[in-house]
């Protein structure tokens, strides 16, 4: 399986828009980065109920993110309208 998947979503780019990814078969060792800058790397704040992790972030452009937990697999990312 894979423990990475990078995404993006266009769809959600906006100025002031705000949005929100949510990420199944998550745990505790599940991270989220901003990868659109390789030399600016950041992680981002997670919020977890169950199995499942939110996060949160501004959508003024389009931005690329790397999902990672060093013992979980994610599948292709599904897009779910608001």
């Amino acid at each position: 399986g894979n423990n990475v998947t990078f995404f993006r979503d266009i769809n959600s780019v906006g100025v002031g828009n705000i949005v929100k990814f949510q990420i199944s078969n998550s745990s505790s060792e599940t991270r989220v980065f901003d990868v659109t800058e390789s030399n600016n790397i950041k992680e981002l704040d997670l919020e977890l109920a169950g199995n499942t992790a939110s996060v949160k972030t501004h959508a003024n452009d389009l931005r690329e993110y790397a999902v990672f937990n060093s013992n979980g697999t994610f599948s292709e990312p599904e897009f779910f309208p608001p």
